[in-house]
């Protein structure tokens, strides 16, 4: 039985984290502070939530250095993921005509 899983990410402003799971899973975005507090089973602060759907996409608040940690919130059970980095995409505004009013 896997407790959790743990990727150390350092993320840029264009990174979006794309998480496959084998079952509806908690992914959790964590500083350091709060990745050791997480580990002692204190209380700590996260970015994210349940993913109930598969592939889920997702993206810290800020780039930097994140502890991504995927879970099944206390639940037994076993679980896999893949984590994959993919460059967010910005809608290409080249060769758009504004209305005129």
């Amino acid at each position: 039985m896997s407790e959790y899983l743990h990727y150390e990410l350092n993320l840029g402003p264009r990174d979006v984290v794309q998480v496959s799971l084998s079952v509806p899973a908690y992914i959790r975005f964590l500083t350091e502070e709060n990745y050791h507090q997480y580990r002692r089973g204190g209380q700590y602060h996260y970015h994210g939530g349940m993913a109930n759907v598969s592939p889920s996409n997702t993206k810290p608040p800020q780039p930097g250095f994140w502890h991504l940690v995927i879970d099944l919130g206390g639940k037994p059970g076993n679980f896999d993921a893949t984590v994959t980095i993919i460059q967010e995409i910005k809608p290409d505004t080249k060769g758009k005509k504004k209305k005129r009013k």
